[in-house]
């Protein structure tokens, strides 16, 4: 019953879920990911709904095609930060991109925390806030803290 009920909170958040793509697209700053797979992980083009890849200029397509080409390095047990602190001096605009978006909460326990604090402040029917949860929202978001 518990996984049922999982399995429904789930399909009822997660496929649907805005960010969703943007969540995808954040695998590209893994090396791993864009070695190991087919030509088409290699195309910029594909990541738009990364802002900055969506017009992207020709310096960082430069880095880019860099990026695409480094097979042969060695990618052991490196933590992403560290990779791409270790490429700013090779790849600058690629680096502080990828480092800004590596950080986003994707698989961590801070999204799983937003869905508790979402669930506090969403009336049952999960559609609609409340006078008093848009207060509670409107507090948090201006004090920058969790209820």
């Amino acid at each position: 019953m518990a996984f049922e009920v999982a399995y429904n909170k789930f399909i009822a958040h997660i496929p649907n879920h805005p960010s969703r793509p943007l969540f995808n697209a954040c695998q590209v700053f893994n090396p791993k990911y864009i070695y190991a797979g087919d030509l088409l992980r290699k195309n910029i083009r594909q990541y738009s709904v990364i802002k900055e890849f969506t017009n992207p200029s020709d310096d960082l397509l430069q880095e880019w095609g860099i990026y695409c080409g480094l097979e042969n390095e060695f990618l052991g047990e490196i933590e992403l930060d560290q990779y791409w602190l270790n490429k700013m001096t090779q790849l600058p605009i690629l680096s502080n991109i990828a480092l800004d978006y590596i950080w986003l909460p994707i698989s961590s326990c801070s999204v799983e925390r937003s869905f508790s604090m979402y669930n506090s402040l969403l009336d049952n029917d999960r559609q609609n806030l409340s006078k008093d949860s848009l207060k509670r929202l409107s507090m948090m978001y201006f004090n920058g803290r969790r209820i």
